[in-house]
């Protein structure tokens, strides 16, 4: 069996054709690239943001936004390939309590990925990745439990699957 130990993150693909001045509103000023959110308190702030941008967004029938939810990361990413070729694949990281963390699971276990997951109080990792009508991709992450997981995770038993 091909096992991992990684950050599970939960990659939200957020298509949203928007101007520059929606991106401001939504709290991004800078452009493209990539951002870690340490505080959780300022990542829920960007969610909230995104979701009244959205919002708006919904009722303007020249609005397309097609949100993909997937699990990522390139640890999570290398184990799902291996698994539809074959392999017996199992992934050991930290999950929250939460919506995030529960689709993690399920996803991983629907696509035949043992879940060796372990649960947090504190959220699931996710990254944003807004994408802009010419293809600009601004992505922010927060990692949440990922960063949580301690030698003392990995029990024996884990070890011995």
């Amino acid at each position: 069996m091909q096992s991992s130990i990684f950050k599970s993150l939960t990659d939200f693909f957020q298509v949203i054709h928007v101007d520059f001045h929606e991106l401001e509103e939504i709290g991004i000023v800078e452009i493209g690239g990539s951002q870690m959110i340490k505080c959780k308190e300022e990542f829920e702030k960007l969610l909230e943001n995104i979701n009244n941008v959205i919002k708006k967004r919904s009722t303007d029938s020249n609005a397309v936004n097609n949100n993909i939810l997937v699990p990522g990361g390139s640890c999570a990413n290398t184990i799902k390939a291996m698994q539809s070729l074959g392999e017996k694949c199992a992934i050991l990281g930290k999950i929250g309590k939460d919506e995030r963390g529960s689709f993690y699971r399920k996803y991983m276990q629907d696509k035949g990925v043992y879940p060796l997951l372990l649960d947090s109080t504190d959220r699931t990792a996710e990254v944003i990745c807004l994408i802009t009508p010419d293809k600009q991709r601004t992505m922010r992450a927060h990692l949440g439990c990922s960063v949580d997981i301690t030698p003392e995770d990995i029990k024996e038993e884990v070890c011995a699957l």
